[in-house]
């Protein structure tokens, strides 16, 4: 496990450098806004929590933090409780997965670049970094029940949710986005070539999340693209067969 836990660890301290250009993007809309609330669905080992971290003093942050993984949970805990001492900081971590039903599912875990995973089509299309995979049993819940077990309100709306749950983001973001949440930006991953983009975008915009951008990576380089609301353009891109991934960063209407 205490391997498994540095391949963990060296895989996140690489995502944390590719999206520090999303978070800047997100906080450059919310500069004079003095508490910011986030939402941070699949928080691995807290890559959310140290980018805020460096962010203007001047803010002060409200960080609920969502993970199922034990290795991923004990770095995290660790993390939170130091930034915890700041006295702009209020974190709180919940020790599941978001999904779109409550109760105990099968999750794997890959030997390379610990990608974490109960989607078996997410594990067929990586399949190399599942050759020699573990599997453990994760409690799943509900967007509603985090406001039944863990007082999460969603009557405030928060500022920024983030989602990057390998293969499961648009399970998570239906869950969230049907139970009465708001926010003002929503920050999801995406896998083009895995077909997810478009259905995002267009729950995204059903629920008014229509000024997206999207930032697309190739390594750790960042590419900005822009503002995206081009249906010919995606069908354009899934007919060259083009494989590439990234965030997709919607706005709420006002």
């Amino acid at each position: 496990m205490d391997k498994l836990v540095r391949r963990l660890a060296n895989r996140w301290r690489y995502r944390s450098i590719i999206e520090h250009m999303e978070v800047d993007f997100v906080l450059s809309r919310l500069v004079g806004q003095k508490k910011i609330r986030v939402l941070d669905v699949g928080a691995h080992y807290g890559e959310m929590i140290q980018i805020l971290r460096r962010a203007t003093h001047r803010h002060h942050f409200e960080v609920i933090c969502i993970e199922p993984l034990p290795a991923n949970l004990r770095i995290l805990r660790r993390k939170a409780f130091r930034t915890s001492l700041r006295p702009n900081f209020k974190i709180q971590v919940i020790p599941a997965a978001l999904s779109n039903f409550n109760g105990l599912a099968t999750f794997y875990v890959g030997s390379e670049d610990a990608l974490v995973t109960n989607s078996a089509r997410h594990m067929e299309r990586f399949a190399e970094d599942f050759i020699d995979h573990q599997e453990i049993e994760i409690q799943c819940i509900q967007a509603k029940e985090l406001e039944r077990q863990f007082s999460v309100s969603f009557d405030i709306e928060f500022d920024l949710v983030k989602i990057d749950i390998e293969g499961q983001d648009l399970i998570a973001l239906d869950s969230l986005l049907s139970s009465g949440l708001t926010s003002k930006c929503i920050m999801i991953e995406f896998h083009f070539a895995d077909g997810y983009f478009h259905p995002i975008s267009k729950l995204l915009s059903n629920y008014d999340y229509s000024e997206q951008y999207l930032f697309v990576r190739d390594g750790i380089s960042t590419t900005y693209v822009g503002n995206f609301s081009n249906d010919k353009l995606l069908q354009k891109w899934a007919e060259d067969g083009l494989d590439f991934y990234g965030n997709c960063i919607a706005f709420r209407n006002a």
